[in-house]
């Protein structure tokens, strides 16, 4: 069956967030790559691409949960001056919960896979920052069935990452899992945020910085160690319950410390914060029917019963009352303005559906709820988290490109379950 785990060793790639074809050998997610072959794949940039930090993922339909969640990403930096590269933390889990599977257990079942789940060595490593950490690494054993997700950070388990007493310093991030929401901040340091999904966002000094799976932000991080020899500060990640309405009480939010900032005294002249390319867009919000033709549609995210499927009992998740199938796709014509209405309708799951869409930016001109959690209106943006008891108004150019794109819950376990549909942008 379509929407389940299947052809765990089939894949394609998808440059997420990238503004470039669709069709033929380049973003074109309906491609395969089967086991033993092999996958052409010729990207154009414009040169007048967004600036700013993108990555790339497999995407073939019903084995991108297992793949991303098993470590399958990368990184991709569009620069002016490609000699000095920003400091780039990829943000990987290694999960297997949301929807299709309840962890890295079930994974190995469904697959028939005979390699060892023992985390004795990362079991270790946690329990350790759980004793240092109390107040933000929760008391889990890790070698139990049902143990949390582990986050890497650019492929380390809790790395060391140094900075000078109050350096100000540029790190470019992506959540790089499948399941878990960020909401991310450092105890004792300050983060500012330069930029979400390489656009610059209305709130740079949120109390903590949301991140859907996969976005990105850039942020600024400032340390001060008032007068002590050194410090480490821990990098966390914790669900803050006063958003529950909006995030939803169950969503997976991540809980624990992901990296450590070690902080020595300043050793030489500190440098002013590097210049950020500022990736500008024109705003829509302000555009009427007499101004130009506006296209509307309204996307909604759904949960269903569960149900067996290929053996497997599956949650069922759709988007407009429907699995996905290639027979059903939105046509939308290029350089037409477009209004979509994201919404999730509630149930009693209470979880988030992150959305994204491929090609496309696209613009926040109405929240109700939610201003400035995850965004703010006005903000450009390609991957946000959905208000649990309110809708989304987004509205964006297709321009460039014709084909077929995918629009879908970044959840990905809930995209290879059904909540994804084929989206055709016409000449």
């Amino acid at each position: 069956m379509i929407n389940t785990m299947h052809n765990p060793n089939t894949t394609n790639l998808h440059v997420h967030g990238m503004h470039v074809s669709p069709s033929g050998l380049s973003d074109n997610v309906l491609r395969k790559d089967a086991s033993g072959e092999s996958l052409d794949i010729v990207i154009e940039i414009p040169k007048d691409h967004p600036l700013g930090l993108f990555h790339y993922h497999p995407h073939y339909h019903g084995s991108v949960f297992v793949q991303m969640g098993g470590g399958m990403v990368g990184a991709i930096s569009v620069q002016e001056d490609t000699t000095e590269v920003d400091a780039v933390l990829v943000l990987q889990a290694f999960s297997f919960k949301g929807g299709i599977l309840g962890n890295l257990y079930g994974a190995a079942n469904v697959s028939n896979s005979t390699l060892s789940m023992n985390a004795e060595l990362t079991n270790q490593s946690y329990q350790r920052i759980a004793d240092f950490f109390p107040d933000f690494q929760p008391r889990y054993h890790t070698r139990v069935e049902n143990y949390p997700p582990f986050y890497i950070v650019n492929g380390q388990y809790l790395p060391r990452i140094p900075l000078q007493d109050g350096e100000r310093k540029v790190f470019r991030i992506v959540n790089a899992g499948p399941t878990e929401i960020l909401e991310l901040f450092i105890p004792g340091c300050s983060i500012e945020v330069i930029s979400k999904d390489t656009f610059p966002p209305a709130n740079k000094r949120p109390k903590y910085v949301v991140i859907s799976p996969g976005a990105r932000v850039g942020i600024i991080v400032e340390c001060q160690l008032h007068s002590k020899p050194s410090g480490v500060f821990p990098f966390v990640s914790m669900p803050h319950h006063d958003n529950d309405d909006y995030m939803g009480e169950h969503t997976d939010i991540y809980h624990g410390v992901l990296a450590l900032f070690h902080v020595e005294p300043a050793s030489k002249p500190l440098l002013s914060s590097p210049p950020m390319g500022v990736n500008e867009m024109d705003d829509l919000r302000s555009i009427t029917p007499r101004d130009e033709h506006i296209e509307h549609f309204v996307m909604k995210f759904s949960n269903g019963p569960s149900e067996m499927r290929n053996g497997v009992m599956y949650k069922t998740y759709y988007m407009n009352n429907r699995l996905f199938s290639m027979d059903y796709r939105y046509q939308m014509r290029l350089n037409v303005l477009q209004e979509w209405t994201l919404m999730v309708e509630p149930s009693k799951d209470h979880k988030n559906h992150p959305f994204h869409i491929h090609t496309n930016p696209f613009q926040i001109v109405a929240i109700s709820p939610g201003n400035d959690i995850d965004y703010s209106i006005g903000d450009w943006r390609d991957t946000i988290t959905l208000p649990l008891n309110g809708n989304v108004t987004i509205r964006f150019r297709p321009v460039d490109f014709t084909g077929l794109i995918a629009a879908h819950c970044h959840i990905l376990g809930h995209s290879d379950a059904g909540m994804i549909m084929l989206v055709e942008i016409q000449p």
